[in-house]
């Protein structure tokens, strides 16, 4: 497997464990294209930016897009985000592949969604390393 395949492999096993499914957040990858309800959710973009320190390392920004119904205050959004430091900000995630580590979030509001105006868009954004195995 190659190193941007196991980075989203790793990614997206953080969102597939029983703990994860038990916070009843919806989450797409960046390229959903289906119609969602006007509810809260998640959208997943991985950013990788350099190969690491080897061939099969990575590493990057890890973007969530936090949509949440808008006119409802910023609480919403930073609840998702204090729920995705949970799981994510300081960690480090093992998969076959390799290994994933985060670093800390940073939280930046920006403004009514652009596709669908009853929804607020919030930006998550937190930095990873994945060591992969050669």
């Amino acid at each position: 497997m190659g190193k941007y395949s196991a980075t989203q492999e790793a990614v997206f096993s953080v969102f597939s464990t029983e703990a994860w499914l038990s916070e009843n957040i919806k989450i797409f990858p960046s390229n959903f294209t289906g119609k969602v309800e006007n509810s809260d959710y998640l959208r997943v973009t991985i950013l990788s930016s350099d190969t690491g320190i080897n061939l099969t390392s990575a590493r990057g920004l890890l973007n969530i897009e936090i949509f949440t119904v808008k006119n409802k205050g910023p609480s919403s959004s930073n609840l998702l985000a204090d729920t995705l430091d949970a799981y994510l900000q300081g960690k480090s995630i093992k998969v076959d592949a390799g290994v994933i580590q985060f670093s800390n979030s940073s939280l930046s509001p920006d403004g009514i969604d652009r596709d669908n105006s009853d929804l607020y868009r919030t930006l998550y954004t937190i930095p990873f390393n994945f060591f992969g195995e050669s």
